[in-house]
């Protein structure tokens, strides 16, 4: 019991540790806090929120705004799952669901950004399978459609539209794509 108790008291430590670091700006030190917790493998939503505003400064790498985004979905997943002891101690270092919202929103729009400026249809289906949640969503999905039309006009018979149709019966560019068939057909 003493073991337990003096490992979690290390451990919340740890968190407390690796957020003051990432205050003073020092994401050396932070990282190896860090990689020390990782070691004893606690699946502590603390640890995983500060991993991800650790990447989340370096915005402007895809990659690691890719990391951040995992580690703040691992962090709220974990967040449901903490004892009361673990609960008060994230609530005296700020680390609550809201403020976890709010680095994921922070992400997402970041990603969406990214996201936009790539302008695929590959990367608007990617955006939406991992951003269920996102404001950004309906855009995103309208993008999509917007390039899948273009495609199918370039192809310009009346099969593509009647597949195009048959795939994006909601789509905007449906009345279009229908005129289009229709002079076609």
């Amino acid at each position: 019991l003493v073991f337990l108790f003096l490992s979690f008291d290390t451990f919340s430590q740890n968190v407390k540790k690796a957020l003051k670091l990432y205050e003073k700006g020092d994401s050396v030190k932070v990282r190896e806090v860090l990689k020390k917790m990782d070691e004893k493998d606690d699946n502590n939503p603390g640890k995983d929120f500060i991993y991800s505003i650790l990447y989340l400064n370096n915005f402007n790498d895809r990659s690691l705004l890719d990391s951040s985004f995992l580690y703040i979905k691992e962090s709220r997943k974990n967040f449901s799952s903490i004892d009361d002891k673990v609960s008060l101690e994230l609530k005296e270092l700020n680390i609550n669901l809201s403020r976890i919202d709010s680095v994921e929103d922070v992400i997402d729009s970041l990603e969406y950004l990214f996201v936009k400026e790539e302008n695929t249809i590959a990367s608007f289906i990617k955006y939406m399978e991992d951003h269920t949640d996102s404001k950004y969503l309906i855009n995103a999905q309208k993008n999509w459609h917007t390039l899948e039309f273009s495609v199918v006009r370039a192809i310009n018979t009346w099969q593509a539209y009647k597949k195009y149709m048959d795939t994006f019966p909601r789509s905007l560019e449906y009345p279009v794509a229908k005129k289009l068939y229709e002079r076609l057909i």
